[in-house]
């Protein structure tokens, strides 16, 4: 029974190494090999492709069934370093994106102007509500707010305050620390409602995967314009995949909050029956922190 299953995992695991590294390596490695035989000049010459992968030195290493394995592995290993590097990228487009920056004064100038932009909307939406403006009007304002962020933004970037906005709001809305209570939360979700969150948090990974290959692409244009083509469209469509996923996982998250945070107030003992108060937060979040 135990070798079966590790079977099953390790024949999950090479899926998913296939997936996630090797095919998408073995296309980059073989484009890295038509941008080094073409170049610039050349970057459409069929004729001249051909000639060039018929001078590859690896053909020798093919005559023989060991260099065809050797010839293989050194295929593969590129492949590999490629999907690797895509990865780690990856992190760093992430980083990006949720406005983790390594320049403070940057982030600071970028959120301060988001925030004033945000500010304005608001008053604007506030004086709209308090003079009795036609719905359309106030309805317009309160998108054009929520575009920035659905609550004052505390991050540089879109993305960013799209997922911190979660903790601003549940705080204003319940007196609860996000990052308190959500591991309790998630202990007490069922099955379905965790895949829905590890779902949308997965699409997002993947989605900065797709901008590390571009970013890998798009350095490969130095050798190959085209291969720059390739990089922009991959990071294009990984920013409005980004953008799409970050929204539902910060709805989602949100939607546990509302929907389960009744239920983590009465596992604690702060029986009720009613929707959790500010006050009861407020308790809820000094009991998970343990004075720290």
């Amino acid at each position: 029974m135990t070798d079966s299953l590790l079977n099953l995992l390790g024949a999950r695991a090479g899926e998913r190494w296939v997936t996630a590294l090797a095919l998408p390596g073995l296309l980059f490695t073989g484009l890295a090999v038509v941008a080094a035989v073409l170049g610039q000049r050349d970057w459409d010459d069929v004729g001249g492709l051909a000639r060039g992968l018929a001078a590859n030195p690896l053909d020798e290493l093919a005559a023989t069934p060991s260099g065809v394995a050797l010839a293989i592995a050194l295929v593969l290993l590129a492949a590999l370093a490629a999907g690797v590097l895509a990865h780690l990228l990856s992190v760093l487009v992430l980083a990006g994106w949720e406005g983790r920056w390594p320049l403070p004064g940057a982030v600071r100038l970028a959120t301060e102007r988001r925030r004033r932009r945000w500010n304005a909307l608001q008053a604007r939406f506030e004086q709209a509500l308090a003079a009795g403006a036609a719905p359309p009007t106030a309805e317009r304002l309160g998108r054009r707010r929520n575009a920035i962020a659905l609550a004052e933004p505390q991050r540089p970037t879109w993305l960013g305050d799209q997922l911190a906005a979660v903790a601003t709001r549940v705080h204003a809305e319940y007196g609860v620390d996000l990052g308190a209570a959500w591991p309790r939360l998630w202990l007490l979700l069922a099955a379905d409602a965790r895949h829905e969150v590890r779902t949308a948090r997965a699409e997002l990974d993947s989605s900065a995967v797709l901008a590390g290959w571009g970013l890998l692409y798009l350095a490969l244009g130095i050798l190959w314009w085209p291969a720059a083509l390739a990089g922009i469209v991959a990071l294009l469509v990984a920013w409005a995949g980004a953008r799409r996923t970050a929204a539902r996982l910060a709805e989602l998250v949100e939607s546990t909050v509302d929907l389960h945070l009744a239920d983590l107030a009465r596992a604690l003992g702060e029986a009720t029956d009613r929707a959790v108060t500010p006050e009861t937060g407020r308790r809820i979040t000094a009991r998970l922190r343990k004075g720290a």
